[in-house]
């Protein structure tokens, strides 16, 4: 329902010179309205696993989750190569606030990164920690 609210939002303001305004308000609000984005992992250097990744159906999907502390920035940063040559999109965990996820952001540019939490991800792979990289059949950082 949100969905189709902003796409017609987007819609009536397309024809006034302040929509890009409007409508960055609008995308805001509404990755507002989902804040924060929690889970159970927490940031922190841990040993690459491997899983399943056929009984997981993850086939050609490159993931990661990262947060807005600092650890996750850094590294955000310095793996931004990797990121990019596995195709990887990035899941929140632990964000707050629209400042973090628009930190997370710069800090990921280009690699995209996916406005919901990483809570799934982490339950599916059992992470007690990220960032995380999941590619082929492994968790890595």
């Amino acid at each position: 329902m949100r969905i189709k609210l902003l796409i017609v939002l987007i819609s009536l303001f397309m024809s006034f010179s302040l929509a890009p305004v409007v409508v960055l308000a609008g995308l805001a609000s509404f990755v507002e309205a989902g804040l924060p984005f929690t889970t159970r992992a927490t940031p922190a250097v841990f040993d690459r696993f491997e899983f399943d990744a056929k009984e997981r159906n993850l086939a050609g999907h490159n993931l990661c989750v990262v947060g807005s502390d600092e650890l996750s920035l850094y590294w955000l940063e310095n793996r931004k190569e990797v990121l990019i040559k596995y195709g990887v999109v990035c899941y929140l965990a632990n964000v707050s606030t629209l400042a973090e996820v628009d930190r997370v952001r710069q800090a990921a540019h280009p690699v995209p990164i996916v406005l919901t939490s990483a809570d799934a991800l982490v339950s599916i792979f059992n992470l007690r920690h990220y960032p995380a990289i999941i590619h082929s059949n492994w968790v890595f950082q």
